[in-house]
This record gives C-alpha cells, sequence and structure tokens, in this order.
C-alpha cells in the first residue's frame, strides 16, 4: 500500500522533508513507525506520541488503507 506520511518537528529535522509518499506493508500506525523509526533513526517513544490519519486523531493499531495520510506528532515543548 502507499501513504502519504507528512512530518512535524522533530521527524521533519531528521527526514529534512515536509511529507512523502511511502510504500509500505504496514497494516496500522504503529507498524509503519517502526519502518520509519529503521528508515530514518527516529528515536519516538509511541506512549507521548500521537498520530492522525486522515486529519483525525487515531490510535496506534488503527486500519489503514490505501492512500491515507498519516501524521505522527510529537510531544510539544515550549518555553
Amino acid at each position: 500500500m502507499r501513504y502519504l506520511i507528512k512530518y512535524f518537528a522533530v521527524f521533519r529535522f531528521k527526514t529534512n522533508k515536509d511529507e512523502e509518499w511511502v510504500d509500505s506493508s504496514a497494516q496500522n500506525p504503529m507498524e509503519l513507525f517502526r519502518e520509519l523509526e529503521q528508515r530514518y533513526s527516529f528515536q519516538g517513544d509511541l506512549s507521548t506520541l500521537r498520530v492522525a490519519v486522515n486529519a483525525q486523531y487515531s490510535s496506534f493499531d488503527a486500519v489503514l488503507k490505501d492512500g491515507d495520510t498519516v501524521v505522527f506528532i510529537p510531544p510539544i515543548s515550549g518555553g
């Protein structure tokens, strides 16, 4: 399947991309994140990440469909 991944914050920094289409066998956001984690050396604690699928907050075990847009949202810190 093919997914549009949009990158923000630390993930944008790590990939040097705003977004990209990814061909993947991942069936859910957790599997997709694990693939991206290996590809880009992401270091993310899933307990602090949020995920959105097609502009709706989602769970990491939600079933993905071909063409979905997925965004992994890291915690935001400020000062």
